[in-house]
């Protein structure tokens, strides 16, 4: 399709450093025309998902989420050290800078293997402007820095063999410090993702497989430059993070503490669902195909099928048997050892781990653009198929296709939901409070606005799960949930300042909602929670977010959906108690239900009531009805569950005993984890907690955890 770079007539081996010298000002073009991209698209202030636990992270040189990301704390510090912006965009920028330099690579990559320029720059350009590759390179994560070192090391690997094989004898004695610089890459890999390098690692080893003697040879000076790589990780278990201390799962103060963090044991239960099963690993393999083939547009993932078929012939059997091990390990292979339900969250939280899936669909995206611009040459006559027009129409064509598609859920640079969620919480609680956090999506960008901004510094922020916060109540490394209660249950008892929970406390003590936090209240009786709008303006802000449009962004959705989900309740009280309020109330309830979730909050409300619900707001029988149709459409195993469980709340307030047991066993079979609710209902039915297990044979293993005494 254009012109073809070759190595030169004397040596059949093309170095490195000669396509990096020949492509000059067009890799200079290429990094600042996406890094670009990405500073404009980018937030200028804390996000979602784990955009402000790395925040944090980097600017207090703390230690992020297992297994810590000590690579990327570093840099990260680094960047937020430049005068230039926030401290949120600075960090952001981080993520940009790598995620421009790995397009930039798997430019290289494709020279390399292909020798086709055109090809190379619009599948760089492709891969920039991808769905979920420019999600990540606009927000402080650490996968474009992942996927910055897989390509790094793929390139230099391929160098190095292709060095091994088609050099002259006289110059093959650099190959030692190719493999030495190899390994130092490698190791240096595993500091920031190694879960992810790991799965990557049999495409390197069949790439390598020619170097296997060599490396052999030199075994001691692989096996330093490898540990020389993983000296982050030294600098994590040696340095103790100046006040404010920042470390997520609390501060390694011995070598037990560093293993938690590396071998990520306190993700054994979220990785490992006891409820999922088969269908839920079928299911992600679909969703994984269908995101596959939508992430350079359906054009693009066409070209990527028809180029994973020609590389057999352009590039080598070994190097394409390589590359689709890769794909398969780090996609398919991922999915198989994760045992996640299939949820909506859950699919967003796995849609990132196949960025290297998709750096390795780019190098075929390239072939097949080669494959069918030589199928224009053969097919097409001669004068058309030499023009210009045609060699560069359809890469031109797909790049733009790519970057509209994703431009709208991507360009962020306005973004301001986090600061809005603050500004409002921290505005309507009292002085001096006590403020427990949940999650990370809520812990994080709180701690950004009050530990880097300065907001509401009267205030303690405090973690229900001892996470985060230098502050802990214990170490979320060792304690079970009975004892993470009890030492909560003694804070309250002697803490005299207004107590706040961002989610509901299960700690026997009363509380009062307002719709967005819970206030303890020891006054009221145990276990129970009152409603309170003694503040309009978040009555207002919930109002505004449950009619504003659909954030583009899947975990602003979520958090959106979560919070207006939640203050269902709340509304339902206003409607009863305050006619004034009434058109307004039912307003936020039409809006705030129109999802599944919804419905079932409202279901649950109305169920909640002493007395016959309005009429206005919804009959619960055409609720579940409307709810079991929408669950059909859009498949949920936790959310069917809570279906089937109200189900039989409403059929045992209508005496129907029998068939409200038969339900619970649905809502049983449907979701057998020891958080279904389903649990205690059957309890109280049966009124002998051993019956609860012995109806289905999924639940055995979780007798002795559902009956701990």
């Amino acid at each position: 399709m254009d012109k073809k770079i070759t190595a030169n007539a004397h040596n059949e081996y093309l170095p490195l450093g000669q396509i990096i010298a020949s492509e000059g000002w067009r890799l200079w073009l290429l990094f600042a025309l996406i890094f670009a991209s990405y500073l404009i698209s980018m937030p200028k202030t804390v996000v979602l998902e784990d955009d402000g636990l790395f925040i944090m992270s980097s600017y207090f040189l703390g230690i992020a989420h297992p297994p810590g990301y000590p690579l990327h704390t570093l840099i990260g510090h680094l960047f937020s050290q430049v005068p230039v912006g926030s401290v949120a965009s600075r960090i952001h920028a981080v993520s940009g800078f790598f995620g421009a330099l790995g397009c930039v690579l798997i430019s290289l990559i494709i020279i390399k293997l292909l020798h086709s320029r055109t090809a190379a720059y619009t599948a760089a350009l492709v891969l920039a402007w991808s769905s979920t590759y420019w999600s990540q390179a606009i927000i402080a994560e650490v996968y474009t820095l992942n996927a910055f070192l897989f390509l790094l090391i793929l390139l230099l690997l391929l160098d190095a063999v292709d060095y091994h094989i088609k050099a002259t004898s006289g110059v093959k004695n650099r190959i030692r410090i190719k493999i030495a610089l190899i390994s130092f890459f490698y190791g240096l890999s595993l500091t920031n993702h190694w879960p992810l390098m790991l799965l990557v690692s049999p495409c390197y080893l069949i790439i390598a497989w020619p170097l296997l003697k060599v490396i052999a040879a030199q075994f001691l000076t692989v096996l330093i430059c490898f540990l020389a790589g993983l000296a982050p990780y030294l600098w994590m278990y040696l340095y103790t993070p100046p006040p404010p201390e920042y470390a997520v799962m609390g501060p390694i103060n011995n070598l037990n503490d560093l293993w938690f963090y590396l071998s990520r044991k306190g993700y054994s239960t979220v990785d490992n669902s006891l409820s999922a099963g088969l269908g839920d690993k079928i299911n992600f393999a679909g969703y994984f195909f269908k995101e596959a083939l939508q992430q350079f547009s359906l054009l693009g993932g066409i070209l990527a099928l028809v180029g994973l078929i020609s590389q057999w012939k352009k590039i080598g059997h070994r190097i394409s048997a390589a590359l689709l091990v890769g794909f398969v390990t780090s996609s398919y292979l991922l999915i198989w050892q994760l045992n996640f339900d299939f949820t909506e969250i859950k699919r967003d939280v796995m849609k990132v781990y196949f960025i290297p899936s998709y750096c390795i669909m780019t190098i075929w995206l390239a072939a097949g653009i080669i494959t069918l611009g030589n199928l224009c040459e053969k097919t097409l006559p001669r004068p058309l198929s030499s023009t210009v027009v045609l060699k560069f129409s359809i890469p031109v064509l797909l790049v733009l296709l790519v970057l509209i598609l994703h431009a709208n859920k991507n360009f962020r640079h306005y973004e301001q939901w986090t600061k809005q969620y603050a500004d409002i919480l921290f505005a309507s609680i009292e002085k001096n409070s006590v403020v427990f956090t949940d999650t990370d999506t809520t812990a994080a960008p709180l701690a950004y606005f009050h530990l880097v901004e300065g907001m509401r510094p009267d205030i303690t922020l405090r973690n229900i799960n001892g996470l985060i916060y230098a502050n802990r109540l214990f170490p979320p490394t060792i304690l079970k949930k009975e004892k993470r209660v009890e030492i909560l249950q003694e804070y309250l008892r002697t803490e005299q300042k207004n107590i706040i929970f961002t989610a509901k406390p299960d700690l026997g003590y009363g509380t009062e909602f307002n719709g967005i936090y819970y206030t303890v209240k020891p006054d009221l009786p145990p276990q129970t929670s009152h409603y309170t709008f003694n503040n309009l303006a978040v009555i207002d802000y919930l109002l505004n977010i449950a009619s504003q449009p659909q954030a583009a962004d899947k975990w602003t959705q979520h958090r959106t959906n979560e919070l207006i989900t939640n203050a269902i309740p709340v509304f339902v009280s206003l409607y009863l108690n305050y006619p004034a309020m009434q058109e307004a109330a039912k307003y936020f309830i039409e809006k705030s239900s129109q999802s599944p979730r919804g419905k079932i909050m409202l279901i649950d409300s109305l169920l909640a009531l002493n007395s016959t619900p309005p009429a206005a707001l919804g009959d619960i029988d055409t609720l579940l009805k409307r709810t079991e149709v929408q669950l059909k459409k859009e498949p949920n195993k936790i959310l069917m569950s809570n279906y089937y469980l109200l189900s039989a709340i409403h059929q045992k307030k209508k005496r129907n005993i029998e068939h409200a047991v038969e339900l619970l066993k649905k809502s049983f079979d449907e979701w057998p984890n020891p958080n279904n609710s389903a649990i205690k209902y059957l309890d109280a039915i049966y009124d002998q907690k051993s019956a609860t297990c012995h109806h289905n044979s999924k639940l055995a293993p979780l007798e002795q955890q559902l009956h701990v005494k």
